[in-house]
C-alpha cells in the first residue's frame, strides 16, 4: 500500500544572533542597513541629443570634433560620432558587426553529411573542436 509523500520542510534559518555574526553581516553589507533604492529607470544608453551623432561618414564632417568610425570587415558602415562616450559605443556597434551567425542546426546537418548546399545556402563551415588522435582521454 503506497504511502502518500509528506511535503518537505525547509531547513530552518538561524538567527544571526551572536557578536560576531553581526560583525561579519555588517562588514559584507558596507555597513549599509535597512531596505536598498529601487532600480534606476533609466536606459542603458541614452540618445545623444548633438547634431550629426551617429551619421554615416559618407557626408560631410558634422562638426570639427567628431570622430570617424570605422572596423574593417565590419557590416556596420564608417559613422561620425561626438568623441568619447558615443565614439565608444560607435566602436563596440561596429566591432559586434563583424561577427558572422553561426550555420542553423539544419543547415550545420547538412553540411557534415557532405551534402552540396543548394542555391542561395551558405557554405561556410563552423569551427568544430578537435580531437588529437590518441587522446581518448584515458592517461
Amino acid at each position: 500500500m503506497p504511502t502518500a509523500k509528506r511535503p518537505r520542510s525547509q531547513r530552518p534559518r538561524l538567527p544571526e544572533t551572536s557578536k560576531s555574526q553581526k560583525h561579519a553581516r555588517h562588514a559584507w553589507n558596507k555597513g549599509l542597513t535597512g531596505e536598498g533604492r529601487p532600480a534606476a529607470d533609466t536606459p542603458v544608453v541614452e540618445v545623444c541629443t548633438v547634431d550629426g551623432c551617429g551619421t554615416t561618414a559618407d557626408q560631410p564632417k558634422p562638426a570639427a570634433a567628431m570622430r570617424r568610425i570605422h572596423v574593417p570587415d565590419s557590416r556596420e558602415p564608417a559613422r561620425w560620432y561626438c568623441p568619447g562616450r558615443c565614439a565608444a559605443i560607435g566602436r563596440a556597434r561596429a566591432d559586434l558587426a563583424t561577427i558572422t551567425p553561426a550555420l542553423d542546426e539544419r543547415e550545420e546537418k547538412d553540411t557534415c553529411r557532405g551534402r552540396q548546399p543548394r542555391a542561395g545556402e551558405s557554405t561556410a563551415r563552423a569551427s568544430l573542436p578537435t580531437r588529437r588522435p590518441g587522446s581518448n582521454g584515458a592517461s
